[in-house]
């Protein structure tokens, strides 16, 4: 289960991470760096990411600048795609695996 299941879900986390943090680095250089600090360059931005997705802070924006709406959509989107689905996906692979090994336990048991 750590194996096929987890890595394939790490797999995929890191694809989703990865796509939405270059959206954030894009969108945050548009705007002024500087005043952004968690977005200035890509691996800060990584690591934001990285925390926003396991719950540790809420979107660090700047609340002395006007924070465009496209910023607080693809945070939302963000939190719904990774938070929500990945969690419930790996959640549901990870009991789909239970079952197929215990139906397989089942018909060893069975066959014995």
């Amino acid at each position: 289960m750590i194996i096929g299941d987890l890595l394939r879900f790490c797999w995929l986390m890191l694809m989703v991470l990865l796509g939405f943090t270059a959206a954030f680095h894009i969108t945050f250089q548009t705007l002024e760096p500087e005043f952004w600090p968690h977005f200035q360059d890509f691996s800060m931005c990584l690591f934001t990411m990285f925390q926003l997705f396991l719950g540790l802070l809420d979107i660090p924006i700047n609340y002395e600048k006007v924070t465009p709406a496209v910023v607080k959509v693809t945070y939302v989107v963000y939190m719904v795609l990774a938070f929500l689905l990945m969690v419930n996906l790996l959640t549901a692979t990870m009991g789909d695996t239970y079952w197929r090994v215990a139906h397989e336990r089942d018909q060893h048991w069975r066959a014995q």
